[in-house]
């Protein structure tokens, strides 16, 4: 279902006010009308691009959470759709702060990963799922340890999907830990990879401002925020957002530059999202937003971001301000 139909149902539905059966019959009738509608844009799409699985690189889906949320539950929801994919990835490695880390009987320990052995064996006791601990760098921790290994050891020997080897560079798809994401999510994302080879493409995007000021008015919103359920084509953004996935490979950054924040403005690690694409425009790769007819739900419960930009007393607008300003004047 479109995320603007499902939200429009959502507060029609649950307004108390609204007693009336007639009504709500009324407003029902609308919301089916609107669903046939998107069904029948859905059929308009351009075709998908014809996709070889066995052309397809490995797959490497890397992201990371911390002992609180995983105990909240949006984890085990997120890992159990990334298990249910059409196209199952190589290795799904979730990154752990290892500041968390402590000393249990004589062994390092994380609470995280007590938590994640608790979740039922069998449904993600699975060799799939590989818990990194790694320095804690803020969200871009979902990619700058995943980054810093294959960058460092190019034409090492993988394991592939059908138990041989390979040295040729995988697909690295960036995602959150707190949404679900569609059965297809990987098969898409490699469709338009196979179409797209030299981009970094994902499912949701947004047109930057002229004046690199971040945040629109509401009714702006439709033109900067770019979401792949509404295309029926590749587009072409200025950032793209890992809420929704993105693809990318470790050949596109040619220099470590990525990997440091030692000369980045001091909020730079709160805005993992402008640091990617920023470093993806300096080295020329573009970015699209694909077409897809499932977008993936966000299960957010506690939003440990902007925790921590309280912590540092700063919000999510100067960060981001001060980031896009850092790459536009770069």
């Amino acid at each position: 279902m479109n995320h603007r139909i499902a939200q429009i149902y959502k507060k029609l539905f649950g307004f108390r006010r609204l007693r009336s059966n007639t009504i709500r019959a009324v407003i029902g009738i609308c919301c089916i009308l609107l669903l046939l509608n998107q069904l029948l844009f859905t059929s308009r799409r351009t075709d998908t691009p014809s996709f070889n699985l066995n052309e397809a690189p490995e797959v490497i889906v890397s992201l990371a959470t911390t002992s609180h949320r995983a105990r909240r539950g949006e984890l085990r929801s997120t890992l159990q759709s990334l298990l249910q994919q059409t196209v199952p990835p190589t290795a799904i490695q979730v990154f752990i702060p290892r500041e968390e880390e402590v000393w249990f009987n004589g062994q390092l320990y994380h609470p995280a990963e007590g938590v994640i052995n608790k979740f039922p064996r069998n449904e993600l006791q699975n060799p799939l799922i590989q818990l990194v601990p790694a320095p804690d760098v803020g969200p871009a921790t979902k990619f700058i340890h995943v980054l810093r290994f294959y960058m460092a050891n190019k034409g090492t020997e993988m394991p592939t999907r059908n138990n041989r080897t390979t040295t040729k560079e995988p697909a690295i798809i960036i995602c959150d830990d707190d949404h679900l994401y569609s059965p297809v999510w990987i098969e898409t994302l490699l469709r338009y990879h196979q179409q797209k080879p030299n981009a970094a493409i994902g499912f949701r995007g947004w047109r930057v401002r002229e004046d690199l000021k971040w945040g629109v008015m509401p009714n702006e919103y439709a033109h900067h925020v770019i979401f792949g359920e509404d295309l029926s084509s590749p587009y072409r953004v200025g950032v793209l957002t890992a809420n929704e996935g993105y693809l990318v490979l470790p050949s596109f950054f040619k220099t470590p530059e990525i990997l440091d924040f030692s000369v980045a403005p001091e909020n730079a690690k709160w805005v993992d999202d402008i640091w990617m694409n920023g470093h993806l425009a300096k080295q020329k790769i573009h970015r699209y937003v694909i077409p897809t007819s499932e977008a993936s739900l966000d299960i957010t419960q506690y939003h440990t971001l902007e925790s921590g930009m309280d912590g540092a007393h700063t919000t999510r607008a100067e960060s981001n301000d001060q980031m896009l300003n850092y790459f536009g004047s770069s």
